[in-house]
């Protein structure tokens, strides 16, 4: 039976568990013997459960709680010397994870590498009749469910990459379905504009009775996250601005742009599904930090997110993208802080296109963000608001 992959290591997806050890009170000492190694042999494309960007297997330990393989533990500091691994009378040194004590730690399996002390052939690959004998040791009250596994080996470089990849992917789809919403509610008003009946419906709630504008995108919508959750929203009524920050209005939030890991400015701007404060992390930051200790706690609300439940943040996204990359800030604004604009000018953000008063798009173009000096800058022309999904 297979540890759920809700507990799996990105770095390590499981093929197959060749055994499992139990460290206890009056069992410190457990060991197995093989006569063989004989490593799995699977394609990259064999559609494995592990999902696997690799074809090179490795032979992997993973700690567990006692008499529950399903809740991964951490490993104990291997200067503590509460156990030792051993293969092929080799010990094992090198590898070993850092398992960080936290309060509340969300942990996926910590894999020790074991693959480096196996015989191998001329060409580097683990030898398939070479036999082999793993002791485990515990020298204190260290104790643990351990399981011994095939495992797809993944670096970590190539996580990084392709989960940032998707989540950037699924982002842009995002951009690019709002800008085809907006451009066909625009082809629509100019329908009717041009129809022979021009009477407004005055009880229709969608309409603004002074200027006699037609709401033309719904400022509500779901991101769509891995296994199909959607973003919490944004918390709405509460006033950030202070009176003494300049630049700085009531009800605006002043969001910094750095990564709380790193406190550099953040190329991916992301948080959990579930998260509901303003603030985000870089991803690739986040991910690299939490496959080198194997939790996976919100650096700014401690709560789980697991590299499945990470969301492009699209309204500090869309703020990275636009700003120059020395500038650190930005303030969040209007309903649930799904819009934006820089210190010290005047809301404008992200535009889908741009309507006049009858509804008709410029071109049908996507307009690029502008920062605009002058309230009446925009004169006849509004921007239509891409209010990103938080």
């Amino acid at each position: 039976m297979l540890p759920p992959r809700s507990v799996e290591s990105p770095c390590f997806p499981i093929h197959s568990v060749i055994c499992r050890f139990d460290l206890t009170p009056t069992n410190s000492s457990v060991s197995s013997i093989l006569k063989r190694v004989d490593p799995p042999k699977v394609a990259p494309d064999s559609g494995h459960r592990s999902d696997q960007r690799s074809a090179v297997m490795g032979l992997v330990l993973f700690p567990c709680q006692l008499g529950d393989p399903t809740r991964p533990i951490g490993w104990p500091p291997l200067s503590a010397e509460l156990c030792t691994v051993a293969v092929n009378d080799n010990y094992v040194t090198t590898g070993w994870p850092r398992c960080p004590v936290r309060g509340a730690s969300h942990r996926t399996l910590a894999g020790l590498p074991l693959s480096p002390y196996l015989q191998r052939k001329s060409d580097g690959s683990i030898c398939e009749d070479a036999p082999l004998k793993v002791n485990i040791v515990s020298h204190g009250k260290w104790v643990a469910t351990l399981l011994l596994a095939w495992c797809s080996v993944v670096d970590v470089d190539t996580v990084v990459q392709c989960t940032v990849t998707e989540l950037m992917g699924r982002y842009r789809r995002q951009q690019l379905g709002d800008v085809s919403r907006s451009l066909s509610v625009s082809t629509n008003l100019t329908m009717a504009s041009s129809s022979s009946d021009t009477t407004l419906n005055l009880d229709d709630p969608n309409v603004d009775v002074d200027s006699g504008w037609v709401d033309a995108v719904e400022t509500k919508c779901d991101r769509a996250c891995p296994q199909g959750n959607s973003a919490a929203p944004r918390p709405t009524g509460v006033i950030v601005g202070l009176e003494n920050d300049a630049g700085v209005d009531e009800g605006e939030a002043l969001v910094t742009l750095r990564c709380p890991l790193s406190y550099q400015r953040m190329k991916t701007a992301g948080r959990g599904h579930l998260c509901t404060h303003l603030t985000c992390f870089d991803v690739g930051t986040y991910i690299v930090s939490c496959l080198n200790s194997n939790a996976w706690n919100c650096p700014i609300c401690d709560g789980p997110v697991f590299i499945r439940d990470i969301c492009i943040d699209d309204t500090l996204q869309s703020a990275l993208e636009a700003l120059d990359t020395d500038v650190y800030s930005v303030l969040l604004l209007g309903q649930g802080y799904r819009q934006w604009r820089s210190v010290g000018s005047t809301p404008c953000v992200t535009a889908v296109c741009r309507t006049d008063k009858h509804g008709m798009s410029e071109e049908g173009q996507t307009k690029h963000v502008e920062t605009l000096a002058d309230a009446n800058a925009c004169d006849d022309a509004e921007c239509v608001v891409n209010t990103a999904c938080a």
